[in-house]
């Protein structure tokens, strides 16, 4: 006889379960645990499956006795844990026999939230630096047991105030040596500082590391499985983490945060020699002071044998990104894939030319403009000459594939330009050239950039990054280095003007570009062009610095009127600018 009983969610799939609980806030999760005793069993443990304390409103809604104490009793169910609250800690490690199923773990000191017990904060000064020592250091005692009974550890974060500079490098020691390598994808350690430890006179109890020490090793001798790995801090030395690179051959990412000369010499050597699959570097710093050999090292831990080498390459603003350096980056030229530059100090524009001429599989190129200036005054950004161009023979041949570029041409004789963009004189005169010169070194850059077929974002202007930064800084060293006004201007000048005399006709295959960028250019992109856009370019949507008066063409010089009809073409189409927005 059929079963005619009515449908019931607990009778759903597994997966087709997880799916809707998937899309329920925590509040509607805790409604429909208070259902019944059968909706109770359902969805308590996917109410506990994730639990993230970010603020001080989190903190203090769990740091009672009956959270903690419902926490031990489901933490069997948690798979995500981000949490700043000591105590959670001290209590999971503790549940040895029960928490064991945590697949990614966060451990931060949130800064808006209470990181250490609220009874502290009574303490004197000196008394509160000592509680917070002595705490940081018991967690990091009780981190390493929680670590090796979740086996199925898949992403670890860690940092801040565990990382007590007294013990620093002897809790990441103790952390890597208890990871569970089998499963771990992703690690991210971050400190301040891990200085040398002091002895174990000190006045912080350095006994707290000495269980365990000597326990459970290492699964076996199969190497690791991760494949990104977060770097934050100075590590003046750690054995501990040279031995555990030594065993993740299937790395592939690595990401860098102000990081010590000393890191990096050691992540060089190792990385080099143990980490055969290295394709991604993304190295973040406010102020990168490594010298030419140091950035040219680790651009060489990454093996350009065989085809292998990195992929993507994000490097910070860089001073000292010289010759060593250049030729490091072009040895991986064959396999670069993506390229971002937050400005570098030495590197020239036939070094540009040369990657553009090398690298078969680009996909992206983004020299980004940052409010910094290297040693000869200029404000820090790739820029590429015109005339280098110009006088190559060789073509882009990673134009094919690329789809994203930002880069400044500069250089490009523009007679035409007789003022600044508010009409006012230069105090040093562009150098003159014919209009017919002019019109060919147009022509050869379109030519070069109409070769990118693939291309969807074009960024030849200098859009707002910070404008009031930039502009500042633009007109301090205009008044330093007078020579060199047309560079460090916050307008371009010697640039493309994109006019179909100049020769945007031979950029007609550009069929796939959807964002067009001209921001601070003497453009001269009017209703002509912008029919011609339509056309060629169908799915183009924005043209950012698209509206300009061409006052540098000089008072009462101008014969162009067209800025109102551009202004009324835009309003004419304004889903986009391509006609594929209209068809």
């Amino acid at each position: 006889m059929a079963d005619h009983s009515p449908p019931s969610i607990s009778n759903l799939p597994q997966e087709v379960f997880e799916i809707i609980t998937s899309n329920l806030s925590t509040r509607d999760l805790a409604h429909c645990v208070r259902v019944n005793r059968t909706w109770s069993d359902l969805f308590l443990p996917q109410l506990w499956k994730t639990i993230e304390i970010r603020d001080r409103t989190d903190y203090n809604r769990f740091n009672t006795h009956d959270t903690l104490k419902a926490l031990l009793r489901n933490c069997h169910s948690i798979q995500t844990l981000h949490t700043c609250n000591i105590k959670w800690i001290w209590a999971l490690a503790s549940m040895t026999t029960r928490c064991r199923n945590l697949r990614s773990l966060t451990l931060v000191r949130d800064h808006n939230a209470l990181s250490v017990s609220s009874e502290l904060v009574t303490l004197p000064p000196r008394d509160l630096e000592a509680s917070f020592a002595r705490q940081a250091i018991y967690v990091s005692s009780a981190l390493p047991i929680l670590l090796k009974q979740n086996r199925g550890l898949q992403h670890v974060k860690i940092e801040g105030f565990i990382f007590h500079p007294r013990a620093g490098c002897r809790t990441l020691d103790y952390i890597l040596r208890s990871l569970p390598t089998q499963s771990l994808d992703r690690l991210d350690i971050k400190c301040k500082s891990f200085l040398t430890s002091k002895s174990p006179a000190d006045d912080i109890d350095s006994a707290v590391f000495q269980d365990g020490e000597d326990g459970d090793g290492q699964e076996d001798d199969r190497p690791y499985a991760l494949k990104e790995l977060t770097l934050s801090g100075r590590i003046e030395s750690s054995d501990a983490l040279v031995a555990f690179l030594e065993r993740c051959p299937r790395l592939e990412s690595l990401i860098l945060r102000s990081v010590s000369d000393v890191t990096l010499d050691q992540l060089s050597a190792v990385l080099r020699k143990h980490c055969p699959l290295l394709s991604r570097l993304q190295w973040e710093s406010e102020n990168c002071i490594q010298g030419d050999a140091e950035i040219a090292n680790l651009l060489d831990a990454s093996s350009s044998d065989s085809g292998r080498g990195w992929k993507s390459i994000q490097l910070p603003f860089m001073l000292n990104f010289g010759p060593l350096s250049v030729q490091a980056l072009l040895r991986h030229a064959s396999t670069l894939t993506h390229v971002s530059a937050n400005g570098w100090g030495s590197i020239a524009s036939s070094d540009i030319q040369t990657l553009l001429c090398s690298a078969p599989n680009l996909e992206s190129l983004n020299g980004q403009l940052v409010v910094h200036s290297t040693n000869d005054g200029r404000v820090a950004e790739m820029v590429l000459r015109a005339q280098d161009i110009m006088h190559a023979h060789a073509s882009w041949t990673g134009t094919s594939s690329l789809k994203h570029l930002r880069l400044m041409i500069h250089g490009v004789p523009r007679p035409d330009v007789k003022c600044d963009h508010k009409g006012r004189p230069f105090p040093h005169p562009l150098p003159e050239v014919t209009p017919s010169y002019s019109l060919q070194v147009q022509e050869r850059v379109c030519q070069q950039l109409g070769a990118m077929t693939q291309l969807q974002t074009l960024v030849l202007g200098r859009p707002d990054i910070n404008p009031k930064g930039v502009i500042e800084l633009a007109e301090r060293l205009v008044r330093l280095h007078p020579t060199l006004g047309a560079l460090v201007r916050e307008h371009q000048y010697q640039c493309l003007e994109l006019s179909l005399e100049s020769g945007l006709g031979l950029m007609s295959e550009l069929k796939e570009l959807r964002s067009l960028d001209v921001t601070r250019m003497a453009h001269r992109i009017g209703v002509a062009e912008l029919e011609w856009m339509h056309v060629n370019w169908p799915k183009l949507e924005t043209i950012q610095g698209l509206f300009s008066h061409r006052l540098w063409e000089g008072h009462g010089n101008s014969d162009w009127d067209g800025s109102e009809a551009v202004q009324d073409w835009m309003k004419a189409h304004p889903l986009g600018v391509g006609s594929s927005f209209y068809n």
